[in-house]
């Protein structure tokens, strides 16, 4: 499977549909809601123009936290699921037709959480956020990949997210989904 979906046959209906550009040149920016998870059901991740590009349902109160990410036809992307037995919190992101990613918190620093995210075969990239909550960034081999912030949505709740050229766009938008449901959780 190619390193980016933003190649993948079904993003190609996705990108006709949606007006979505998958620019090469710069990163590639959504807009992922706080407390994402509402009893409604089915919540939309937007790109910077506001225009919905994925939508993603969500058993976010069940035990495993299972949330499923789909193209706005209905198709399933990744799946992305809580497991239990584990020390520590950790996640499976099962992209579809692809290999599945682990995404597991380390015992770290409270003050500047690090999560690592490992998928077969691939280098390894390293989450690390800050104390509150609001900023986080994913680094592959030093270079960063992906950034998750509040900074640049300052008057909603929302997570902007900036992806660098090239990279899994689906898996990285997963990952944030792993971020909210381990705030919620943490809540519950």
């Amino acid at each position: 499977m190619p390193g980016n979906l933003a190649h993948h046959p079904k993003f190609e209906l996705l990108r006709q549909n949606t007006g979505t550009r998958y620019s090469q040149r710069r990163p590639v920016r959504y807009t992922v809601r706080e407390k994402f998870f509402t009893l409604k059901g089915d919540n939309d991740i937007n790109n910077e123009m506001g225009q919905p590009v994925f939508r993603v349902q969500g058993k976010l109160f069940s035990a495993r936290s299972i949330m499923m990410i789909k193209d706005l036809a209905g198709n399933d992307l990744a799946r992305v699921q809580r497991k239990l037995l584990a020390l520590m919190p950790r996640y499976e992101i099962a992209l579809n037709g692809g290999a599945t990613t682990t995404v597991r918190r380390r015992l770290s620093n409270p003050l500047k959480p690090k999560w690592t995210i490992d998928t077969v075969g691939q280098d390894g990239m390293l989450l690390t956020g800050d104390f509150f909550g609001y900023n986080f960034v994913i680094e592959r081999a030093g270079t960063q990949v992906a950034s998750i912030s509040k900074g640049w949505v300052t008057l909603t709740n929302a997570y902007g997210v900036d992806i660098a050229p090239g990279e899994n766009d689906v898996l990285l938008l997963g990952v944030v989904l792993v971020l909210e449901a381990e705030k919620s959780r943490k809540k519950r």
